[in-house]
């Protein structure tokens, strides 16, 4: 459950490689003559990917919105000894609330944690989304270029 309170205000990244394709359609997604490729290559960066970056900044909005609350009521603390030689932050913490029943009743905490709950669902269905869309994209590109 710790884990979990340190994980509340903590969000994700999401950098899609695009050089290729702003290459592609700069006039040479032409090259492409099946025109549903062309459609599943062009969804995949100006729709999923698009929308996959606004999930994230608003995941990370989110999160500082979040963090206000989680400064004035958790104290956090990393699993990993700080002061090793090899020490690399991994995200292995926790967050302990000050006092735990007080949060747990607190309807600011409640709300707080469903916006997290939906903010995350959402987009690691939009992600799981755009996974699809790709495997899919990626077996057209196959069958286009074994015909």
């Amino acid at each position: 459950m710790y884990r979990d309170f340190f994980n509340l205000v903590q969000f994700n990244y999401f950098f899609p490689k695009t050089s290729i394709y702003k290459t592609l359609s700069s006039g040479n997604l032409e090259l492409i003559k099946s025109d549903s490729l062309k459609e599943s290559i062009t969804d995949i960066y100006e729709s999923n990917f698009s929308r996959l970056i606004r999930k994230v900044d608003t995941r990370r909005n989110a999160a500082r919105v979040l963090f206000p609350y989680d400064q004035k009521h958790f104290r956090a603390r990393l699993l990993d000894d700080v002061n090793s030689p090899k020490f690399s932050f991994t995200g292995n913490g926790i967050a302990i609330p000050n006092n735990f029943d007080e949060v747990m009743s607190d309807p600011e905490f409640q709300t707080l944690i469903m916006e997290a709950l939906a903010g995350r669902y959402n987009f690691d269905a939009g992600f799981k989304y755009t996974i699809e869309n790709v495997e899919k994209c990626l077996r057209q590109i196959d069958e286009y270029l074994n015909k």
